[in-house]
């Protein structure tokens, strides 16, 4: 079980944007219909999330509202000690505070329909499972953390130390990440660090396509930092992971790191990839490994990259196998190898070397 415990202003970016245009990377069908008359739209009261109320899809059978989702498959929030999803005569859920259960529930279910929808119009997946659903949300947990169960096939939350129930947006949509990589050919990853970033990719696209504003949980690169998981502050920084002691830089001392810091050249590398190195806009700075200027190319389009890398990838993937993979798929989305040549750029800048065999574009 993975348990967490403890956009965009250059050029190239239009060019890219341009050349990319509308067009989604999927053969998938949108989420199944549900009957008529049974998409109503809950009110929700979250801790994390707002501005408040939030919409949340929920199912009316008679007079009874449950908060499962009518429309994405197989998703609800349940109790975690069993009891089935949460149901009342009314729909609207939670009181905003984050020691209470349902409202656990509110952000946790909003945070996952955010990431289906996330998925379908940004990187052209069918939803969490790829085939129009998710996985439910277990609330309840009795232990400090969340994390993606494969055994139970469901996301479980757990409590911060101070008591109040982790449902912040990066870190549900993290947990889903792992779901997504363990579900994905040439599962697991064969280095420290890259089911991790891989994971905190995911919640960070989360949080940026819902992109709501301060004082919630914004889009920011920062993984944790609305909860406060252990009483130390946000867990990650992607811009700049020395802020919190993980590597910045690739180095041969990452297969012997612990996973969640090994993912700093890999949050890092997302970053550069994305925003650049100065990319204005009250956006921090982004030290490179190398002291090189690197131009970002949007957040959208580098998740794709990402996505597009993992349906490639191959048993023994490590960080240079990653670098290879990513490569390829900017060279599949970016004919013009502008895409080819940023990516590339922010690997070098977190000291990830080319390999024999690298792809050349064009």
């Amino acid at each position: 079980m993975h348990r967490t415990t403890l956009t965009f202003g250059s050029c190239l970016t239009l060019m890219i944007a341009l050349l990319l245009g509308t067009v989604q990377i999927s053969n998938a069908a949108g989420p199944r219909p549900a009957p008529a008359g049974a998409l109503p739209t809950g009110t929700g009261h979250g801790a994390w999330n707002g501005p408040d109320p939030l919409a949340i899809d929920t199912t009316r059978i008679g007079s009874t509202y449950t908060l499962r989702d009518p429309i994405r498959a197989n998703l609800a929030c349940t109790r975690y000690n069993g009891g089935g999803a949460f149901t009342k005569p009314v729909d609207d859920w939670g009181n905003g505070n984050p020691t209470n259960l349902e409202t656990a529930c509110v952000d946790a279910l909003w945070a996952a329909q955010k990431q289906f929808d996330m998925f379908r119009t940004w990187l052209g997946r069918n939803g969490q499972n790829g085939q129009g659903g998710a996985w439910p949300l277990r609330v309840g947990l009795n232990a400090v953390g969340l994390g993606w169960n494969p055994t139970a096939g469901a996301i479980d939350i757990g409590h911060t130390t101070s008591g109040r129930w982790v449902t912040e947006m990066d870190l549900v949509g993290r947990e889903y990440g792992h779901a997504v990589d363990q579900t994905a050919p040439g599962w697991p990853f064969r280095e420290p660090g890259l089911t991790e970033g891989f994971a905190d990719i995911m919640g960070t696209l989360t949080e940026a396509y819902a992109n709501e504003p301060l004082p919630y949980d914004e889009p920011d690169y920062v993984i944790g930092e609305k909860v406060d998981l252990t009483g130390n502050g946000p867990l990650r920084y992607m811009y700049d992971p020395s802020l919190v002691g993980d590597p910045n830089c690739y180095s041969s001392a990452i297969p012997n790191t612990e996973e969640h810091a090994a993912a700093g050249p890999l949050n890092h590398w997302f970053y550069l990839l994305a925003e650049g190195s100065n990319p204005g806009g009250g956006k921090p700075k982004s030290p490179t490994c190398d002291n090189s200027t690197v131009v970002g190319v949007g957040i959208r389009t580098a998740g794709r990259i990402v996505y597009q890398a993992l349906l490639g990838r191959t048993s023994n993937t490590k960080y240079a196998q990653e670098r290879r993979l990513t490569l390829n798929a900017a060279r599949q989305l970016d004919p013009t190898c502008a895409l080819f040549g940023a990516t590339r750029a922010a690997w070098n800048a977190v000291r990830v070397p080319p390999t024999a065999g690298e792809p050349a574009c064009p």
